[in-house]
């Protein structure tokens, strides 16, 4: 069950390093790291995308992890691979997405 607690929070405060990295200009917060279109877009985008990752990792939560017997080295290289590495990336090439997505369909 903690792995759907984990993930989100994770993701939830690379975003928000994201927006505390990015530059204030005129007054507006620009989202230039991404390069994303707009300040209302990259919330959008990040409000989608934390909405479809918990809907994601429900079904990961219920059905538990399987045991293996391996060493813990083993089993923590893997789940820091897989959970830490995809909880560190995903959320930027998922919101850039989401966001290409918006201007696309003329919602940003």
């Amino acid at each position: 069950m903690d792995a759907l607690f984990n993930i989100p929070i994770l993701g939830f405060i690379l975003q928000f390093v994201v927006y505390l990295v990015n530059v204030m200009v005129n007054g507006h917060i620009a989202p230039i790291i991404m390069g994303l279109a707009t300040p209302q877009s990259a919330i959008l985008s990040a409000v989608i995308f934390n909405a479809v990752i918990i809907i994601g990792l429900i079904p990961l939560a219920l059905r538990g992890i399987s045991y293996k017997p391996l060493g813990a080295a083993a089993i923590l290289r893997r789940n820091l691979l897989v959970y830490g590495l995809g909880g560190v990336l995903l959320p930027f090439i998922g919101i850039k997405a989401i966001d290409v997505m918006l201007v696309a369909v003329g919602l940003a």
